[in-house]
């Protein structure tokens, strides 16, 4: 589905990323850990098209995407989530995810506003109601986005990026700074995600998250790829105790 070639960054002389390659299959959920600064987010800036890589491919479907812009890389079938949440907080919770179907029907503000009538032009509102249900955010639908808890607009932020029906989602961070019971909640939604046979990549310092929910561990360490498998084998592996466990 995804399939990541040689791909290499450099910010200033610093080596942010060096020559890594992996291929992420249908239905799979697969973790990408290590230190700070190991250059998991700028690798997922390069897949979503917010960086150009210096050099190497990424191909998603059997289609290049370099050089495509994130709004285009998106629409498709790559969601995508941020550290820092990307909710607009003046909006409902119902209305931050009836923008997110934006890019199939609507140009400028002008089809902002239309989105966001409630008449019959807005066709996606059963499909954000449904959304809303799945991320157990439903009987939030109608308060404003800013009046969620943080793991809440965690949520959110995952219902939006569901709104375009994508393929493979890439989350970074899902859990961080979460109570144990959201953690417990995101973990069961990527589960389920990955049964409806949506690949999910995820960026994650809570090893305990990780080891639960993925099937394959990918471990980063000055920008390239020390280890790659199964979990738990993954955590045994020396060069990964070294880098990231310890």
């Amino acid at each position: 589905m995804l399939k990541v070639d040689s791909l290499s960054k450099h910010f200033n002389g610093l080596q942010a990323v060096r020559d890594v390659s992996f291929t992420i299959q249908k239905g799979t959920v697969t973790s990408l850990i290590g230190p700070n600064g190991a250059g998991k987010t700028t690798l997922f800036n390069m897949i979503c098209g917010y960086l150009k890589p210096d050099k190497g491919t990424v191909n998603f479907q059997g289609k290049e995407l370099n050089g495509s812009p994130p709004h285009a890389i998106a629409s498709m079938g790559i969601g995508r989530t941020f550290q820092n949440l990307r909710v607009i907080k003046m909006l409902t919770v119902l209305d931050n995810v009836l923008l997110s179907f934006s890019d199939r029907h609507m140009k400028g503000f002008p089809g902002i506003f239309n989105v966001l009538r409630k008449d019959p032009e807005a066709k996606n509102r059963e499909r954000a109601k449904e959304l809303l249900d799945f991320v157990c955010l439903s009987e939030k639908a109608d308060n404003s986005a800013g009046s969620l808890s943080y793991g809440q607009q965690k949520l959110l932020s995952l219902a939006c990026c569901l709104a375009l029906n994508p393929a493979i989602l890439l989350l970074d961070e899902p859990v961080a700074g979460v109570n144990q019971e959201m953690i417990i909640n995101i973990l069961a939604l990527l589960r389920n995600l990955r049964d409806k046979g949506i690949a999910v990549f995820f960026i994650e310092h809570n090893l305990g998250a990780v080891m639960e929910v993925s099937d394959r561990l990918i471990v980063m360490d000055e920008g390239s790829i020390i280890a790659d498998g199964i979990p738990s084998v993954m955590k045994e592996d020396p060069a990964v105790i070294e880098a990231y466990i310890t």
